[in-house]
């Protein structure tokens, strides 16, 4: 695996720029059962952390981008085994970020959404996500992270950066930007390269070309 070359950023960008380099995640808890006009749909509703759930044993539903589920396997099962998680259960459905927003828009019964873009919580304002989920310090950001490139092993393209994905004969697999946020980050990420290198927009979206023609 090897690490791609830029710096990190801190919070979300809505709507999203180019200059944005790294995957970010946006969290709220959700009910898509009915509008949510109270501002229960604050990020207080995490999995795991409903009381009422707690109390009563109940169940969590957790709709969320396919990246953070080993994640959140975890976290579920290590609530399961302290005193307030007992009795817990947790209903999980991961994929594609942008699908899975509309999933929840179109009725998927949802008490904790994550997505890794922006724009796919604020689909779900106000009906079911509260306008205010990145208001907190965190800007509704859990996390950071970078692309990483994968190669076969023995790198037979000697493939050592973004530059190298552009030769001749190379085939690049990567999510559809059309339904994946991780798959728009991948593409801010490699345009944003030829900039950190000194590039200029217009080189920036040359490189884009030569990469998508991968």
């Amino acid at each position: 695996m090897l690490r791609a070359r830029w710096g990190r950023e801190n919070r979300i960008a809505v709507p999203l720029t180019v200059a944005a380099t790294v995957v970010t995640v946006a969290l709220s808890g959700c009910s898509s059962s009915k509008k949510d006009p109270g501002g229960s749909g604050s990020s207080s509703a995490a999995a795991g952390s409903d009381s009422s759930a707690a109390a009563t044993g109940g169940s969590v539903n957790i709709v969320a981008y396919s990246v953070p589920k080993p994640a959140y396997d975890a976290l579920s099962t290590g609530f399961q085994g302290t005193s307030t998680g007992k009795g817990v259960t947790f209903a999980a459905s991961y994929g594609a970020s942008g699908t899975q927003s509309q999933a929840v828009a179109n009725g998927q019964k949802a008490d904790f959404v994550n997505f890794s873009v922006g724009s796919d919580m604020t689909k779900l304002v106000p009906d079911f996500v509260d306008s205010g989920w990145d208001s907190g310090p965190t800007k509704g950001i859990i996390s950071d992270s970078v692309v990483v490139i994968v190669v076969r092993p023995g790198n037979p393209k000697h493939i050592t950066g973004w530059d190298d994905l552009t030769q001749p004969g190379l085939k690049i697999v990567t999510p559809d930007p059309a339904s994946s946020g991780s798959a728009k980050w991948n593409i801010l990420a490699a345009y944003t390269h030829v900039l950190e290198d000194g590039g200029t927009e217009d080189q920036a979206q040359d490189y884009l070309k030569k990469f998508y023609a991968n």
